[in-house]
C-alpha cells in the first residue's frame, strides 16, 4: 500500500540535497551579500529563537504521529502529497535565488545535522512546513500546522513568504491527488 511512497521520498530528498548544495554555491557567487537577510515583517516583530527549536518540535510531532498511528487521518494521501511537494520543491529552488535569513554557517562546527537539515539558500518554499502541514492534517491538529511553520520563521530558518507558499503548494497538490 505505502510501498510506492518510499521511492518518491527518496527521490525528493536526494533532489533537494543536490539542489540545496548547488543553489548555495550560486548564491555565494551571484549575490553581493548572500548572508544579509531581506526585510520580513515577522522577523522584525518577534525575537529570534534558537535555530534548532523548529526541528525539535518537528521531531516531537513525528513521535506523536508514530504513537497515534492507529488514529491518523488520510495518512497515505498526506504522505504522497508531501513526497510530491518535496520533488516540486527541489525544482523550484533553482527559480529564484534569495539571500538567506540564517547566519553564515560555521565551517569548523559543521556536522551531519546541519548538512542535512539546515541548508541556507533553498527558500522558494519550506520543506519543513510541508511536514508540519502533513502531520497536522494526519493528526487533525491545526496547532501543529500553524505553530511549526511560525517557529521556522522566528528561528530565521525561513522567510514568511516561504512558509505561505508551502501551504499553497501543499493545498494545491493535496486537492489534485
Amino acid at each position: 500500500m505505502f510501498i510506492y511512497i518510499v521511492p518518491i521520498f527518496i527521490i525528493g530528498f536526494f533532489l533537494n540535497g543536490v539542489a540545496s548544495k548547488k543553489i548555495k554555491k550560486k548564491a555565494e557567487c551571484l549575490l553581493s551579500n548572500p548572508y544579509e537577510p531581506l526585510p520580513d515583517i515577522i522577523h522584525m516583530s518577534f525575537p529570534r529563537i534558537n535555530v534548532l527549536i523548529p526541528d525539535i518540535f518537528l521531531f516531537f510531532c513525528i513521535c506523536i504521529s508514530i504513537f497515534y498511528n492507529k488514529t491518523l487521518v488520510n495518512i497515505e494521501k498526506n504522505l504522497l502529497c508531501t513526497g510530491i511537494c518535496t520533488i516540486i520543491r527541489s525544482f523550484s529552488i533553482f527559480m529564484t535565488i534569495f539571500p538567506t535569513c540564517m547566519p553564515k554557517p560555521n565551517l569548523k562546527k559543521k556536522n551531519s545535522y546541519s548538512t542535512l537539515f539546515l541548508s541556507t539558500h533553498d527558500l522558494m518554499f519550506s520543506g519543513h512546513s510541508l511536514f508540519f502541514i502533513a502531520i497536522g492534517n494526519m493528526l487533525n491538529n491545526s496547532f501543529i500546522k500553524f505553530f511549526g511553520p511560525f517557529l521556522l520563521i522566528i528561528a530565521r530558518q525561513h522567510y514568511t513568504i516561504d512558509v505561505c507558499v508551502s501551504g499553497l503548494v501543499y493545498f494545491f497538490v493535496y486537492s489534485n491527488i
